[in-house]
């Protein structure tokens, strides 16, 4: 969006950060993520990138089947 807006429920208005972030492309169900985000920090830490601290994901669309889900995080470098 590119304004705010009144926050409804869990449906709330923020704003990401501005800066370099890395990204990880999850493919596969939900329950993947607990160790996705671990492998994208090794990652990191593998070519020497500082995190800042931020993180966020965005999920696409509901797929048909679990294991065609994609998820997509992002790490804020510092």
């Amino acid at each position: 969006m590119s304004r705010t807006f009144t926050s409804s429920g869990d449906v709330v208005s923020s704003e990401l950060p501005g800066g370099r972030a890395v990204k990880y492309v999850l493919i596969g169900p939900f329950d993947q993520l607990p160790q996705a985000w671990p492998a994208l920090f090794t990652w990191c830490d593998s070519q020497g990138l500082q995190l800042e601290g931020a993180f966020w994901q965005i999920y696409a669309p509901t797929a048909a089947h679990p294991a065609e889900q994609e998820t997509i995080l992002y790490a804020l470098l510092a």
